[in-house]
């Protein structure tokens, strides 16, 4: 079974009756409290009972930096931000949430780069897959055509040649070089 795992980040309380932020829940029974599976968990996170102070940030976890980010990044500038949260991951949030309360046309001009950057990349990463593609089947062609030569070269007594020799010639030559050892091993016995 594979971890299924939900997180629900809430901006009210849902058990006012405590200030525990963090709860996790997982599949139990009801008459003895056996746990099914840990596979299985909902966590519940309430903003409300969440209470760290600027001075306090740089000491914290990971999750309680997001957590001061979401309960106080209305309330701060992208300086103060930049300052109390290092790091890219803060850096773009920032930006995504500084682009939420721009104009319309602001946004729209943001939204616009973005697109560009994704499409480049994208652009990119199947440029490279495409080079890979198309060494990996030209090696395989020079391999087997290597190879085939070797063979040849083999049953017709000549000197063998290296791989390495043989990398030094294109495919062209390569083939070439394959059709006169094939046409000299037909020919040898008539």
């Amino acid at each position: 079974m594979h971890d299924v795992r939900s997180c629900c980040v809430l901006d009210c309380l849902l058990f006012p009756k405590s200030d525990v932020y963090h709860r996790s829940f997982r599949l139990r029974c009801d008459q003895d409290s056996i746990v099914l599976t840990d596979d299985v968990q909902i966590h519940t996170i309430e903003l409300p009972n969440f209470h760290r102070t600027a001075e306090e940030i740089s000491q914290c976890s990971d999750k309680e930096k997001w957590l001061y980010f979401l309960v106080n990044a209305e309330y701060l500038e992208a300086a103060e931000i930049s300052t109390l949260l290092p790091g890219p991951e803060f850096e773009e949030a920032t930006g995504v949430l500084a682009m939420v309360s721009q104009t319309p046309d602001e946004r729209q001009f943001y939204e616009d780069r973005l697109k560009f950057l994704r499409d480049q990349n994208a652009q990119i990463q199947q440029a490279r897959f495409e080079g890979l593609e198309e060494g990996l089947e030209k090696g395989i062609e020079r391999g087997t055509l290597s190879g085939k030569i070797q063979l040849l070269q083999q049953l017709l007594g000549d000197n063998e040649l290296s791989t390495l020799d043989l990398s030094r010639y294109s495919i062209a030559e390569l083939s070439f070089q394959l059709q006169d050892l094939q046409n000299r091993l037909r020919t040898r016995d008539v």
